[in-house]
């Protein structure tokens, strides 16, 4: 039994599985316009993934209007609906005053992407290198580790360390991170996916 909210119209089952636009819920062709043919089993059900943007990379970027119906209409003005972002995956989306310096230190989430969840002076940055189950980042072997939260380290910093009675969520740490340049993260690829995880060609 094929699952409910699957079945979409298209040119392809790709073009059905990537547009999303035009259910078919009978699972038969003659609902399609014309042209286009009816298939089973996309992921088009997923929405949590689909916002809005002036383009795929921007949408997937800013996280910022959801549109779970998958049409424009869900969008501002000016900017259209695409599917299969990573917007979903917000266990990267730190806090920090550069994109830097919220990779670096991989502390205070903001899963809602939102920059009032941060302290004051912060930005929510999305898609960050944090791993979120890279460990402890006061041990030494963890990926996370981070000399400043490490209470054996000569750069040890209570201010820095939320696990510390000490503990200041306005510090700021020295050296301040060089500024983050947005030019730096443009790379190739056929897929905005390919390109962030390649890296290979800038």
């Amino acid at each position: 039994d094929v699952e409910e909210g699957t079945k979409y119209c298209g040119y392809s089952y790709e073009n059905a599985a990537t547009t999303c636009t035009a259910p078919c819920p009978t699972g038969l062709s003659s609902e399609c316009p014309q042209g286009m043919s009816c298939y089973s089993h996309t992921p088009c059900e997923d929405t949590g993934s689909f916002y809005c943007g002036v383009s795929w990379n921007n949408a997937a970027s800013s996280c910022r209007y959801p549109c779970p119906s998958g049409t424009d209409e869900d969008c501002p003005a000016n900017t259209n609906c695409y599917a299969y972002t990573n917007c979903d995956e917000t266990d990267s989306f730190m806090c920090g005053t550069t994109f830097e310096d919220a990779s670096g230190r991989c502390e205070r989430p903001c899963p809602s992407g939102n920059s009032v969840d941060c302290p004051y002076g912060e930005s929510c940055f999305t898609h960050t290198t944090c791993d979120p189950n890279g460990g402890d980042p006061s041990d030494p072997d963890s990926p996370n580790y981070d000399p400043a939260r490490d209470p054996n380290s000569p750069d040890y910093d209570p201010a820095t360390d939320p696990d510390s009675p000490d503990y200041d969520p306005d510090a700021t740490r020295a050296p301040t991170p060089d500024p983050y340049i947005p030019g730096d993260s443009y790379y190739c690829g056929t897929s905005f996916l390919e390109a962030s995880s390649e890296c290979t060609h800038p």
